[in-house]
């Protein structure tokens, strides 16, 4: 995976995650009611295929879900390896988008020592250097 790509869609991985996780839930649901009803025999064998059906929606969100929750831990895993401005640069940056004017604005109101644009575009090489030591060091 490409961080930077990772940390700009990183709100809607988060966002994906609880959207999976809120569909597995409502097929696990389906699928005890459908088990209840299966054992019932007035219901006939067309629940049979309706479980399979739902069995396997369930294996294929559930493998998706894993995968977005690995892709999740592991850019946590790297912004916790930063220093705050590094952080703070990479939040306003790629994760929400900001402009480098936008993203010096919110750094020079938030933090104690102002930065102009050429500092915090340095502050971001460094950051992303790191992410691939780290990487690096991992693999």
């Amino acid at each position: 995976m490409d961080v930077e790509q990772g940390l700009r869609e990183y709100l809607e991985i988060k966002a994906s995650v609880a959207y999976l996780e809120n569909e597995l839930n409502l097929l696990w649901t389906k699928g005890q009611a459908g088990a209840a009803a299966y054992g019932n025999p007035a219901v006939g064998d067309g629940m049979a295929g309706q479980e399979e059906g739902v069995h396997g929606g369930r294996a294929r969100l559930a493998a998706k879900l894993e995968s977005r929750r690995y892709m999740l831990r592991k850019l946590d895993a790297l912004l916790s390896a930063l220093d705050e401005r590094e952080r703070f640069v990479a939040r306003k940056y790629y994760i929400e988008h900001m402009t480098w004017r936008d993203v010096v604005a919110a750094y020079n109101s938030e933090m104690q020592s102002p930065r102009e644009v050429d500092a915090l575009k340095a502050v971001r090489r460094r950051m992303l250097d790191k992410i691939e030591r780290l990487q690096k060091s991992c693999s």
